[in-house]
């Protein structure tokens, strides 16, 4: 295929493909059933006898379609080409055609031919005109299509017809190619004007040489026709990502991502699962930003008629095509740098980028830029290769467009940088070695589409930029990125469910190897802890922990599998890891109860003190060595600090930051650095005596939730603990400390259940039959704990553990 021919295709960037056929008049619904699959394959689920479908012409009669204003419409929203279904599996032609009289004109009370009507409106408003035709499977014919041995797709469906024509071996694939396949090709390639695109579909076990025919055929015809990579055997102009896949990284082929409006693609009347337009338009922009198309699909009513709420969302992005710039989306080269955008994504025309902005905040950051920018839509300041974007209340938009004005194209670095503190690294801009140790077998199967898909010895990038087979520990996935600013990175790795069939649930049971620079690594197995939105398909990021970038610094980062505990968890395909930078500051602004005041007397308190001898101890020779990151960390003061955590909880990942003589507000001053600092998953939080000893009770409490809701807002889980029974209270006459417990665990206790928070009671525990702590937990000074005392904490806590 020709450059231009490709280049026309890429900057189309936006087409509408049109399911509609004879199932639209089921609608989904079979004799009281309702189809939970996709409205075309109704024949197949419930195996409806072709004398019986066939009888549904009768009842096709869409009067209310009008071609120019499904065209017109789809223009207006920005769609520059459309695929519209002439033949689907269930052999029914939506067009004039000598090769059967199974088609909408002979067999329909309707009689008009709707592709010839929407070529001409495609001709009359300038938008592509493209074509799907089933090429192998076709249930109408004895000879259509047949993967044999009754195969079935993920939804335990038979790929042919085995209802009506059981015997595979009765089955003449090139008698149905020849007086079918070929003649239906040449009448739809020639009697439509100009065909964009010939959408194949579900190639299962055709043989090359019938791919490669359909290949002549179309170039013989329509030399400017791009054909997808379903027609099968390597015979493609561009590749089809799978059903609702999207791009994780910029492709390097001409490539369309087709994508349901609902969950449908022929017309059902229980699908009310409607995408929303914003979602469409960060779709749209993000594929653009990819160098990808988006292939948006609506699937006709019966009648004729485009579903109201698909018109209701054309007609949303109709309103903010109208308010971007013009060459945003079509005619859009994608963007320039080497990684995704965290914030966003990016196009470029000719000397301006354009930024949509998804994560809309007070200011932006651009790493990379190495031309000077001339003009902006915003406020902005450029410091070398930094550009600070100062972005002001965010517009009523779909997706906000930001505009950035070069003298000439712009050039960018392509190191891969933090962009906003965050770094996501795609396989597709990894180094993959791969290495000779053994692979652990996989499985194989087919996808929805009829793509053969199978785990191989070595990992591979796929076209949508994510990684297969990456199970041989040998094979090593490696990035070269810099840092220009420090600091401590958290570690995700998504992985993705890709075959959206007959695999019933994301896997993790994989153990992997993170490494940075030589000198830090990280083993974890893999865990559910976050889902990413990808598509339709089951994407899971696991947290593997984090580690410390210097300033300037460049350095490698990989990754491996080490194990797998599951050989199916071969079968999930890497998405991308992701560096998030944690943040410098400690927090501010100051959260009530704590003053300035407060804040000083207890950071004065710490001179002279052990605080910042342990505090350098751990830093310098703890955190180094840690495996990611802390499952478990104790924070408090010296009831924490005494508590042998690693001796009670032996095989657990723990930390105890408990330091003497603190006080509240002095656990507030060390969150940063005592807690932050650790990337724990999970706090228990406990305070003693000094929590209570010189303010009243109400500032406890509420100093202790202060500090309980900014762990949980940084993604830290809490387990608040009761404050201790004291012995000896005639020694403590000055307050009645005793009441100020109770009173602080009561309310400790409340909140904490009206919040979801874990609270576990030591108090109860400990107390003897006079309500004080018990003789045998308390040494003499009355208020610090025996090594039974902890024996009995650990009990309580034990089960709250990581």
């Amino acid at each position: 295929m020709n450059q231009t021919t490709i280049d026309n295709f890429r900057h189309k960037r936006f087409g509408l493909f049109l399911h509609w056929g004879l199932y639209a008049v089921l609608g989904g619904r079979y004799k009281g059933k309702t189809m939970e699959y996709i409205g075309e394959w109704i024949q197949s689920r419930f195996r409806i006898p072709n004398a019986e479908y066939a009888q549904l012409a009768k009842q096709f009669n869409p009067v209310k379609f009008d071609a120019e204003q499904w065209i017109s419409e789809a223009k207006a929203a920005g769609i520059n080409y459309i695929v519209i279904t002439s033949k689907h599996h269930d052999g029914f032609s939506m067009f004039q055609t000598k090769a059967s009289d199974f088609n909408i004109v002979d067999a329909t009370p309707f009689h008009r031919d709707p592709l010839r009507e929407l070529a001409d409106a495609c001709a009359k408003y300038d938008v592509g005109f493209g074509i799907y035709y089933s090429q192998f499977l076709d249930w109408h014919e004895k000879d259509g299509g047949d993967p044999a041995n009754n195969s079935r797709n993920g939804s335990n469906m038979t790929w042919s017809n085995t209802w009506d024509f059981p015997d595979s071996t009765q089955k003449d694939f090139d008698k149905y190619f020849r007086t079918k396949v070929v003649p239906q090709l040449t009448e739809l390639l020639t009697n439509y004007g100009p065909v964009c695109e010939l959408w194949c579909d579900c190639p299962l076990t055709m043989k090359p040489e019938y791919s490669q025919q359909i290949r002549d055929l179309v170039h013989s015809l329509q030399p400017n026709c791009m054909i997808n990579s379903r027609i099968g055997n390597n015979c493609q102009d561009f590749m089809s990502l799978g059903d609702n896949m999207i791009m994780s990284a910029r492709s390097s082929v001409p490539c369309e991502s087709p994508l349901t409006l609902n969950d449908t693609w022929g017309f059902k009347y229980d699908d009310h699962n409607w995408k929303s337009p914003e979602s469409i338009a960060w779709r749209l922009a993000s594929l653009a930003s990819r160098n990808a198309n988006c292939l948006l699909n609506i699937g006709p009513q019966p009648d004729g008629l485009l579903p109201e709420p698909a018109r209701q969302v054309l007609r949303k992005l109709a309103e903010w095509k109208s308010s971007i710039p013009e060459h945003a989306i079509s005619h859009s080269e994608p963007s320039p740098f080497p990684q995704n955008l965290p914030w966003g994504c990016c196009t470029q025309d000719g000397n301006r980028l354009q930024l949509f902005v998804r994560d809309w905040k007070d200011s932006l950051e651009l790493n990379g830029l190495q031309s000077k920018v001339i003009h902006a839509d915003v406020p902005f300041q450029q410091d070398g290769e930094t550009l600070q974007l100062q972005l002001g209340t965010r517009p009523e938009s779909l997706l906000p467009v930001i505009t950035l004005e070069f003298a000439e194209s712009p050039i960018v670095n392509q190191t891969l940088v933090p962009q906003n503190g965050v770094l996501e690294l795609s396989p597709a801009l990894a180094t993959i070695h791969h290495g000779e140790a053994a692979a652990v077998s996989g499985g194989q199967a087919v996808g929805a589409a009829g793509e053969n898909e199978a785990t191989t010895a070595h990992s591979e990038v796929q076209n949508d930029g994510s990684l297969a087979s990456w199970h041989n520990p040998a094979d090593v996935v490696e990035w070269d990125v810099f840092f220009p600013e420090g600091g401590l990175y958290d570690i995700e790795v998504a992985t993705l469910k890709r075959w959206s069939h007959g695999r019933n649930s994301w896997l993790g049971q994989r153990k992997v190897r993170f490494e940075w620079n030589g000198h830090f690594s990280i083993e974890k197995v893999l865990t559910a802890d976050r889902v990413v939105s990808i598509g339709v398909h089951e994407t899971k990021a696991s947290w593997l922990g984090f580690f410390r970038a210097m300033p300037g610094e460049t350095g490698k980062i990989s990754l491996r599998t080490l194990e797998l505990t599951n050989p199916d968890a071969a079968n999930m395909f890497l998405v991308n890891i992701t560096l998030t930078r944690r943040p410098d500051t400690l927090l501010t602004p100051i959260p009530e109860p704590f003053t300035t005041e407060i804040l000083h007397n207890a950071e004065c308190g710490f001179q002279g003190s052990d605080w910042e001898r342990d505090f350098t101890r751990a830093h310098n020779f703890i955190l180094p060595t840690l495996p990611g990151g802390i499952d478990n960390l104790f924070f408090g003061d010296s009831i924490t600090a005494r508590w042998p955590v690693v001796e009670y909880f032996p095989g657990k990942n723990v930390l105890n930051r408990g330091i003497p003589g603190d006080s509240i507000a002095g656990l507030y001053i060390r969150l940063q650095r005592d807690v932050f600092d650790w990337c724990p998953r999970r706090v228990f939080l406990m305070a003693g005596i000094n929590g209570i000893q010189n303010h009243p009770q109400e500032y406890t409490f509420q100093s202790l939730i202060a500090i309980t809701k900014i762990l949980q807002e940084r993604g830290i889980e809490v387990v608040l603990q009761s404050i201790l029974p004291l012995r000896y209270p005639d020694k403590w006459d000055r307050f009645p400390y005793m009441d100020r417990i109770r009173w602080v665990n009561a309310q400790l206790q409340d909140w904490a259940a009206q919040n979801h928070t874990i609270y576990v009671d030591h108090f109860s525990t400990l107390v003897d039959e006079n309500g004080q702590l018990a003789a045998q937990y308390s040494w003499e000074d009355g208020t610090h704990m025996t090594p039974l005392a902890y024996q009995r904490l650990s009990l309580n806590i034990a089960p709250f553990l990581l």
